[in-house]
């Protein structure tokens, strides 16, 4: 994409790529920079005797969320943002009304595995319209396609010619499905010195990372409604900021706190009698954090269980992620669906509302859908518009 006003236009494609230029070009390699710097200290701590020694089945996610947290939180990757959000609005000047996530950061280790994800989209219908914009963050030019997409699907023909297809072909997989109807997959071997942005409606997946080198990459998504999973706030507001808020981690102090946190609480999942004595339990502790520490631990929480769902303790990390600090509804989300008793939901509804007010759209809009999937009036809920924001 060019930078020039009116160019911005992804209407037959569904993606396109954005090459940065002057300040955001410096801020996304200062971004990279610090990236390898942590690379390093996460190299650092999974040598050390301390971390082989520990038999706990998360560990290698606890200390990549390090890496996602120190950066994503970062003075470099705020600035970034910021910068790159500018970039779309002078191009696109409507997106000033809409909304931009968190940044979420990608890490891939070397064959992992667990980064790996099969066709999707990223469409939220409480969103509406809304894209990804999804950044590198490496000093290398990358050797795989750490991504695929598929040009073109993004479009209601398509969508009603896949219908159609998987009708006929009951047993063909989803690319082959697509490809009957002339859409092929696109790797993508990216720049180290652009963005790429899709429509929220385009398939696209993550590959396996089959490099020597530590793969990172920097996520927002920009929507006309708040992404009521995570933290948000107006493009314009952003843009408009001269103090970004930002925590400076220390790498190794971190993955120790993190450590002792995340084993308190998986202790508490195990020795609470029932879900009401564990919720208790965790907003007892959470006093004794302090609030730098609960926004990496929340966030860590979540990104655990989500990778480790075989772990015993894993939903009951997804619930203590939002009592940690309740920005991160994804976990919260999580731990509900499972559920498929109503009653168990209002247990875990009614103990909460001793804690939280539920004063946030997030959080409105979450427990509006299970008031609609379980068809209970017992949730009481005021609709508000307050966005939890960053």
């Amino acid at each position: 994409m060019e930078n020039d006003a009116g160019r911005f236009n992804m209407n037959r494609e569904g993606w396109l790529e954005m090459t940065h230029i002057k300040e955001t070009l410096y801020a996304h390699s200062k971004v990279a920079e610090k990236k390898e710097e942590l690379v390093k200290e996460f190299i650092s701590i999974t040598k050390s005797q301390d971390y082989i020694n520990n038999i706990k089945p998360y560990k290698e996610e606890l200390a990549k969320s390090c890496i996602r947290s120190s950066l994503r939180f970062s003075s470099k990757a705020m600035e970034f943002t910021k910068l790159l959000v500018e970039d779309i609005l002078k191009t696109k000047l409507e997106y000033s009304k809409y909304y931009v996530t968190l940044p979420y950061i990608l890490f891939h280790l070397p064959n992992d595995k667990t980064e790996q994800s099969g066709i999707h989209t990223d469409r939220r219908k409480e969103c509406k319209n809304s894209i990804t914009v999804w950044t590198p963050i490496n000093t290398f030019k990358n050797t795989y396609p750490p991504i695929s997409i598929f040009p073109k699907s993004h479009s209601l023909l398509a969508y009603l010619g896949q219908k159609l297809v998987k009708k006929i072909f009951p047993n063909l997989n989803q690319e082959g499905v697509m490809k009957k109807i002339g859409i092929r997959r696109l790797d993508v071997y990216p720049s180290i010195s652009s963005t790429y942005i899709w429509d929220a409606e385009l398939s696209h997946m993550g590959n396996l990372n089959s490099s020597e080198n530590y793969h990172c990459a920097l996520v927002i998504k920009i929507t006309e409604k708040p992404l009521y999973l995570e933290p948000s706030v107006k493009c314009k507001d952003l843009i408009q900021r001269t103090n970004l808020k930002f925590i400076e981690f220390n790498f190794i102090d971190m993955y120790k706190n993190l450590t002792k946190h995340i084993e308190n609480i998986e202790k508490m999942s195990l020795e609470s009698l029932n879900i009401e004595e564990f919720i208790s339990n965790v907003y007892d502790y959470r006093k004794l954090i302090d609030l730098e520490t609960r926004r990496a631990l929340s966030f860590t929480l979540s990104e655990v269980a989500s990778r480790c769902p075989n772990q015993p303790s894993s939903n009951y990390f997804d619930l203590a992620s939002y009592m940690v600090e309740k920005g991160n509804i994804m976990g919260l989300e999580r731990h509900l669906r499972k559920c498929t008793d109503k009653k168990v939901v209002l247990r875990v509804f009614n103990k909460l509302s001793k804690f939280e007010k539920f004063n946030t759209y997030q959080e409105f809009t979450l427990f509006n859908k299970l008031k609609q999937r379980f068809k209970v009036d017992a949730i009481n809920l005021r609709r508000t518009s307050i966005v939890h924001g960053w």
